[in-house]
């Protein structure tokens, strides 16, 4: 139980957790083909209830309790095609018992518990690309043990424990507007339950109910488009504080207590887990008799909300059939956005120069780019790099780089269409050198 659980290109991930007596620090992967689990390399400290995320082929792991119930700050990152594991920047503020879900290149953690007890408002989102953390708005309540899935462009969260105890609340988080706004209650409270988003629906399983007295099999799933829950099939076994993860799968968790169990389910037909905007086929599931064939036809759209930036985009058609011959490759897919005519590039990288005189590459500096009309905030890249394509109608721009610890920087910058316009920083610390 309390374990952290994540599918990965058609694989089922489970780390950390406890029997009840021991806490643990495994690893494990179960292929769906083959019906079995393997270990992977240990994580190298324990963790109970933490938060686990799948994106951009690796597995991530955010804190949970340490074996003196400390929440682990160490950022965890598991690479399948190295078999090894690595580490990010650690969590401003790690909780365990959080909800964990990924929306729009970011890993969202959402409310937890500390050392000292449960309930949160903390929402933070980790950047995988640049490995920075920022801030979002806070939770309408503090909060813990709760379920948070990723649909379209915004975050659903629903259930939870709170002081008052346990909650059906629900709300949805729209990260361009900051905003938390309140949608349709669960049918029942809930906390400790399964939950993942598949097939553009939220879906919530098991947990406690009546206010922490019951441990329950019930399910429900959550369609923004008419705000309205509808009542799933039951699971199988009735059991709280487990892992899951897209598929419907629901792996560990006990029935009561500190009682934890080795059950793992899946619920069918919810295998649909990403959502990719710019990509949509016109068949999702077809029947084939032997030697015949069926055609898949594949449309890309630049024209969607998420798509600001010129770029190659990725993903992969992930394809699974009832047949006993194994795995079938995923299909690699990409879309190439040029930018329009007037467009013109600016970018740079982010230095600091410390007191001897040395430069290094800031990662996760800020950079603030303001036109005539707009201003857009930045983060750098592991190499201290940014990038952003905009109309030259928005000549001239005020840049401005900064980071804590460093004395920021303004300059005005003109840029000119089809070209790419170079303007570096290098910051100095801000204090005195001896």
């Amino acid at each position: 139980m309390d374990n952290g659980v994540a599918t990965l290109d058609g694989k089922v991930y489970s780390v950390g957790g406890t029997d009840g007596k021991t806490d643990y620090k495994n690893a494990y992967v179960y292929d769906p083909f083959a019906q079995a689990w393997s270990a992977l390399p240990n994580m190298s400290i324990t963790r109970t209830a933490p938060q686990v995320a799948a994106y951009g082929g690796k597995l991530y792991v955010f804190g949970g309790w340490d074996p003196y119930g400390r929440p682990v700050a160490k950022t965890e990152i598991y690479d399948p095609a190295t078999g090894a594991w690595s580490i990010g920047a650690d969590t401003p503020k790690p909780y365990a018992g959080a909800a964990v879900t990924v929306l729009g290149g970011k890993i969202y953690i959402v409310g937890g518990c500390t050392y000292d007890g449960c309930g949160s408002t903390d929402v933070q989102a980790y950047d995988p690309a640049s490995d920075t953390w920022s801030s979002g708005t806070a939770y309408p309540e503090p909060i813990s043990w709760l379920g948070c899935g990723a649909i379209a462009n915004k975050l659903y969260c629903a259930g939870g424990a709170t002081s008052a105890g346990t909650t059906k609340h629900a709300y949805s988080y729209d990260p361009s507007s900051h905003s938390w706004t309140a949608v349709a209650d669960l049918p029942i409270d809930l906390w400790g339950m399964g939950y993942s988003t598949a097939d553009g629906k939220f879906l919530v399983s098991g947990g406690v109910t009546d206010s922490f007295t019951t441990i329950t099999n019930q399910g429900f799933t959550y369609d923004p488009g008419s705000d309205t829950w509808t009542a799933l099939p039951n699971s199988n076994n009735a059991l709280y504080r487990g892992g899951s993860a897209c598929g419907f799968y629901k792996i560990g968790g006990s029935p009561a207590g500190w009682d934890a169990a080795k059950n793992s389910e899946l619920l069918p037909g919810y295998d649909q887990c990403v959502g990719i905007p710019w990509l949509s086929v016109d068949k999702t599931e077809v029947t084939i008799q032997p030697g015949e064939s069926a055609d898949v036809t594949v449309s890309f759209d630049a024209n969607v909300a998420e798509i600001t930036q010129p770029g190659t985009f990725t993903a992969q058609l992930t394809v699974s059939a009832k047949t006993p011959y194994g795995a079938i490759p995923s299909v690699p897919v990409a879309l190439t956005v040029n930018p329009p005519r007037t467009w013109g590039k600016i970018t740079g990288t982010v230095t600091g120069v410390d007191c001897n005189g040395t430069p290094k590459p800031l990662t996760g500096a800020t950079v603030q780019i303001t036109s005539k009309t707009a201003s857009y905030t930045l983060r750098t890249d592991r190499n201290g790099q940014y990038v952003l394509w905009l109309d030259v109608s928005n000549n001239p721009l005020t840049v401005i780089a900064a980071k804590d610890g460093w004395a920021s920087e303004t300059r005005s910058v003109k840029f000119k269409q089809g070209m790419a316009t170079m303007a570096d920083f290098s910051l100095k610390p801000d204090r005195t050198c001896t």
